[in-house]
């Protein structure tokens, strides 16, 4: 932590001390801590080893402290305060500014953590930014925790994260995927300095994008093949959609045509996809409502807390609709 309460209960930043030897005490549980510093780590407070506190967690990394003084420091004159202690929900976010607060995640959470802390803000009324350390940036794969982090706007799925070695934070935008290849992405860099949304503190995107790697191409007649050697080589993955498809009376490499295309939310569903659209096959004229029953049945979960659950899901109805009246135009 970067800041505790002396023994006159004034609350003190790690960098203002001067004699390490004072007494010093965490806001969260009242414990005792100790200064720690040097010419190799940032000045901070940590609690004893035998400490028993919830609201602080232990064992910051040098990238997490570093992130968390970068970003106080970007964002003022604005009423940023940091580590903030949220009594009502035994919560302490990196930063909160108004009812918006930043949790910088640098080391692993579990998706029960991660779901309970942003669950618990959002019913509070706080609007939280997850903002990633280069850990648990995407790189090849993308972490559950990395999909769950992102929002969702006119633009698409964006994700951000912070290098505290450039000192700059990082919006992954144009997020995207292939049967093939995976999840991809292009960045967007900000400099300490960079224009802010004053409410979401979220820098101003004027630049364009790097590309740092060209979308592949979707085939649809290439995804349908490439299902079928799979299936052929018994992908667990694959095989665990055949089952599904199975029990709706279908077949991975025999769904209509339009099934196969590209779409903007397989980021989110990736294969599954093939399954909800084939469950809208079933019954092109039914209403969303019968839609959404259908997907109850197929072990249906949502782990993005973020994301408007409706209207991710009546865009996603909207498409199907589209795309099956597209075809069924072709066909006549």
């Amino acid at each position: 932590m970067i800041y505790a309460y002396d023994q006159d209960k004034q609350l003190r930043h790690a960098d203002s001390v001067l004699v390490k030897k004072d007494s010093f005490y965490c806001p969260g549980c009242q414990e005792q801590v100790i200064w720690k510093g040097g010419r190799s780590r940032r000045p901070h407070f940590a609690h004893r080893n035998n400490a028993s506190c919830r609201t602080f967690s232990e064992g910051e990394t040098q990238e997490h402290l570093a992130a968390k003084a970068c970003l106080y420091d970007w964002f003022q004159p604005m009423p940023v305060q940091i580590e903030c202690f949220l009594p009502e929900l035994n919560q302490r976010p990196d930063l909160k500014c108004c009812r918006q607060v930043i949790e910088i995640q640098c080391s692993p959470i579990t998706m029960k953590a991660f779901l309970s802390r942003t669950t618990g803000y959002l019913s509070a009324g706080y609007q939280p930014w997850w903002i990633l350390g280069s850990r648990l940036q995407p790189k090849k794969r993308w972490h559950e925790i990395a999909k769950a982090s992102c929002t969702y706007d006119e633009n698409g799925f964006s994700l951000w994260g912070i290098d505290t070695e450039r000192q700059c934070l990082i919006k992954y935008t144009d997020i995207h995927w292939h049967y093939q290849y995976g999840v991809g992405s292009h960045c967007i860099w900000f400099s300490e300095g960079s224009p802010f949304d004053k409410t979401t503190l979220r820098p101003i995107t004027k630049q364009q994008p790097i590309h740092q790697n060209r979308k592949p191409l979707w085939q649809a007649n290439g995804y349908q093949c490439w299902l079928l050697q799979q299936l052929i080589k018994k992908s667990p993955c694959i095989m665990k959609i055949q089952a599904l498809l199975y029990s709706l009376h279908g077949h991975v490499a025999r769904l209509p045509f339009w099934c196969y295309q590209d779409s903007r939310f397989a980021f989110l569903f990736e294969h599954r996809l093939l399954v909800m659209r084939f469950c809208f096959h079933m019954d092109p004229k039914q209403s969303f409502t019968h839609w959404l029953d259908k997907l109850r049945l197929i072990d249906w979960s949502w782990a993005y807390p973020l994301l408007d659950q409706t209207r991710i899901l009546f865009a996603l109805f909207h498409e199907c609709q589209q795309l099956e009246e597209i075809f069924q135009f072709q066909n006549q």
